[in-house]
């Protein structure tokens, strides 16, 4: 069953793994399979006469995960040894910066309300719209399911966001819904941005404008 197991992933390996675009391959999970895996791999290749395999073997490398579900991406993603290995992947750019919204959300959460409060995050598609129109966005973070909403307007209003960040120099990383880093970003309604400078004030403003419309309705 193993070995099986073995040469289904290898196959898949072989067909779906661009070698012009992949920088890494890890092989991860509790126990020894990972390095079993390895050097099956490796025997494989040869076997097979796979040269893609056998002249890149070093970018297939092993790390150590508590399990072998898909939560232990997180995990892995957040372990440094393993960081280094995929340095300037695009999976770790994503889960950095996503790590660097919730330490910059927390420590805003963490200071106390006044002059000292600094908050360079926000998200929901409200917060983050006003953070664009006023060139706020440092790093626009958004899910590819907002980008595929089978709801024209949405999507469109989305689009725009993604291209007018791109449009003034902000970077924009799209997360997959099907990854662990995407669905912790949909908690949060599937787009936040990290800014460049605080935007409360112009939020208050829209607050109070919008006050003043719903009194103005009423009378």
């Amino acid at each position: 069953v193993k070995k099986r197991f073995f040469e289904d992933v290898f196959s898949s390996l072989v067909v779906h793994t661009n070698f012009e675009t992949v920088k890494c391959v890890l092989i991860a999970g509790p126990g020894f399979m990972k390095d079993e895996f390895l050097e099956f791999l490796h025997r494989e290749a040869v076997k097979r006469g796979c040269k893609d395999f056998i002249s890149r073997k070093q970018m297939f490398v092993t790390a150590s995960a508590s399990t072998a579900h898909k939560q232990a991406l997180t995990e892995l993603l957040a372990d440094p040894s393993v960081m280094a290995l995929l340095e300037n992947t695009k999976a770790v750019r994503h889960a950095q910066r996503l790590q660097e919204f919730y330490r910059l959300l927390n420590r805003t959460l963490e200071t106390s309300t006044g002059s000292d409060k600094r908050n360079l995050t926000c998200y929901g598609p409200g917060q983050v719209a006003t953070a664009v129109d006023v060139g706020a966005v440092a790093s626009l973070l958004i899910t590819d399911g907002l980008l595929r909403s089978s709801d024209t307007a949405e999507r469109r209003r989305f689009l725009r966001l993604v291209e007018e960040v791109e449009r003034t120099g902000g970077e924009v990383l799209t997360f997959s819904d099907q990854h662990t880093s995407g669905e912790q970003l949909n908690m949060l309604s599937g787009v936040a941005a990290i800014l460049k400078f605080p935007i409360d004030d112009f939020l208050e403003d829209e607050e109070d404008a919008a006050g003043d419309e719903t009194r103005k309705r009423e009378d």
